[in-house]
């Protein structure tokens, strides 16, 4: 595969150079990330989570009594999208919910017990996923793909700071409220 960027003439009737499909990095890494996606969504089905829950499930038990909103700059999604799956996960007896004392209107999600245990299982799967991937990949290449994703992450404004604190009141749509 021809990893140069081909360019045109400086006579040729476009200015736009042109990246066959199969030599695009953003098309590349867009196929292996739909794969490695599916394959995923298999794996969690047995433990009836989708993606984005088993996500919650593991940045709750990485970042424990972390805020709603805090989660969800965690995951990079919008705040609304995580309170639907915490209201899910919670209901389902895997997740907690409760207020913070010095500001009622911030809600904090915990593990329960139940949370704990299934756990052990997601894991188990995520680390056979990462084995997966490791499996592929000498050392140093893992290394560098970790490199690479970390400065693409930058370079996106993907991430956040482990400095940080929840500073801000959550306030939820009046909507949310009422149910």
């Amino acid at each position: 595969m021809n990893t140069e960027v081909p360019r045109h003439d400086e006579g040729s009737p476009s200015s736009v150079e042109q990246v066959a499909l199969e030599d695009s990095a953003g098309f590349r890494l867009s196929r292996l990330v739909r794969v490695r996606r599916e394959r995923w969504a298999g794996q969690l089905g047995t433990l009836g989570l989708t993606p984005p829950q088993a996500a919650i499930l593991r940045a709750t038990r990485d970042h424990c009594g972390q805020a709603l909103r805090a989660l969800a700059r965690t995951l990079n999604t919008d705040a609304m999208s995580v309170k639907r799956c915490v209201d899910e996960l919670e209901n389902r007896g895997w997740l907690v919910t409760t207020t913070r004392e010095d500001d009622r209107r911030v809600r904090v999600v915990d593990l329960t017990a139940r949370g704990e245990e299934l756990m052990g299982r997601l894991d188990e799967l995520a680390f056979a996923q990462e084995r997966n991937l490791r499996d592929h990949l000498s050392c140093a290449h893992y290394e560098s793909l970790i490199a690479a994703i970390a400065v693409l992450e930058r370079a996106e404004g993907i991430g956040h700071d482990e400095g940080s604190t929840e500073q801000e009141p959550e306030q939820e749509p009046e909507q949310e409220e009422q149910s």
